[in-house]
């Protein structure tokens, strides 16, 4: 068989969608932490910004900032 075969059986295996450890569940579970780490990252950067854009104070700490913070996967640590 091939993998994509078994991939597709795997994925749509019943056995793996029931349960509190199946797919599902943990599918919920992922999104959940995934729309809460967004909207606290929102909480934190959107009043900030505003506050940024509107006043022109913290430009270059901002500028600064995410400049070094998007450097980081490209020398290696996260």
């Amino acid at each position: 068989m091939n993998l994509f075969a078994e991939a597709f059986a795997l994925i749509f295996d019943a056995s793996r969608w029931s349960g509190s450890t199946g797919t599902g569940v943990r599918l919920v579970e992922h999104l959940s932490y995934t729309f809460l780490a967004i909207f606290l990252a929102a909480l934190v950067a959107v009043p900030a910004g505003l506050y940024i854009g509107h006043t022109g104070r913290g430009r270059t700490i901002a500028v600064s900032l995410s400049g070094g913070f998007r450097a980081l996967p490209r020398s290696g640590s996260s």
